[in-house]
């Protein structure tokens, strides 16, 4: 059984008098412990469908379920419980607070049940920059940091938002690296919204958007590893 199901999901914008379909009747489903790669240029629906999966908006109709939860039928207040408690986001910008150390930093987004802020900053390398500033860290360390904060509480579901977007090539295949060995060493569902084509070679699952509609859904057996890709 899929760990994620989304079916017929549409969203429908108002901009004047007109309506917009940002999404037109998408459906696929993904596995726990997937490391799922959605692929799109600008406007062909990603951030929306995004938005959707990580409870920041709401769907125009279609269902959208994780395990035996229909995420659809959530109230307002619901989905603020499930954007705190099961979903972790990694964005493109690392939106730390500076004037606190990167241990401080995740210990912020520790909850009861969770991982301890110690023990996620080893699982990402940075046991030995716990004490460090942001300002001190490279770009690198910065989304290590930002990554830490999102798994800190153990989320159903790590959604990450162009991660890469704001580094070099050589830092980004070892940002994505981090994020496969999430999902197959540590069994955590992680998808990646992003226009990087690259990103298409490293993923078990691939999922291509265009105009709102899915084109393409395939999984890859072997796929390669972030360093053995052209950045």
């Amino acid at each position: 059984m899929s760990y994620i199901e989304i079916q017929n999901l549409t969203r429908e914008y108002k901009v004047a008098n007109d309506k917009v379909i940002a999404l037109d009747g998408v459906s696929f489903e993904i596995n726990e412990g997937e490391f799922v790669v959605i692929l799109g240029s600008s406007g062909a629906g990603k951030t929306t469908l995004l938005n959707i999966l990580g409870g920041m908006d709401k769907a125009t109709s279609g269902n959208y379920k994780i395990g035996d939860e229909n995420i659809t039928s959530f109230s307002s207040k619901q989905l603020q419980n499930f954007r705190r408690n099961d979903i972790g986001f990694v964005f493109q910008f690392y939106n730390l607070i500076p004037n606190l150390t990167a241990y401080e930093n995740v210990l912020l987004a520790e909850v009861e049940g969770g991982y301890s802020a110690k023990e996620v900053m080893e699982k990402v390398g940075l046991s030995h920059r716990m004490n460090n500033f942001p300002s001190n860290l490279s770009g690198g360390e910065q989304q290590r940091v930002s990554i830490a904060r999102a798994l800190v509480k153990k989320p159903k579901l790590l959604l990450c938002d162009e991660p890469t977007g704001a580094l070099d090539s050589k830092t980004g295949s070892q940002i994505i690296e981090l994020l496969c060995d999430m999902a197959r060493k540590e069994g955590k569902t992680v998808i990646v919204v992003t226009h990087n084509q690259a990103l298409a070679e490293v993923c078990d699952r691939l999922i291509r958007i265009h105009d709102g509609k899915i084109i393409l859904n395939e999984i890859h057996s072997n796929p390669k590893k972030a360093s053995e890709v052209q950045w």
